[in-house]
């Protein structure tokens, strides 16, 4: 996984909610598993953000929650089967 992200150069530097980050992880491989599941708890001890969806198992075979960080921006978390979403298979 790679995430990159920049703060505003000009402009507002306020956060908004018009944009949310997805963290998206395979559940196939079973160490990514489990550190996105100890990733959320940790998150949630941290009393450092707000939950505002807890990360649980979803209809679509995956686990997914979102949080607001101390800063206001807003985060999803998400982990599925990757070899079963054409996003992640190779043309």
């Amino acid at each position: 996984m790679k995430l990159e992200c920049a703060d505003a150069f000009n402009g507002d530097t306020n956060p908004s909610e018009q944009v949310s980050l997805l963290l998206d992880i395979n559940n196939e491989d079973p160490e990514s598993a489990q550190a996105a599941d100890e990733f959320y708890e940790h998150l949630v001890q941290s009393k450092q953000v707000t939950i505002t969806m807890p990360f649980a198992e979803q209809f679509w075979g995956g686990k997914m929650g979102s949080f607001t960080d101390k800063y206001g921006i807003n985060w999803m978390l998400h982990t599925s089967p990757w070899s079963q979403s054409q996003d992640h298979q190779t043309k």
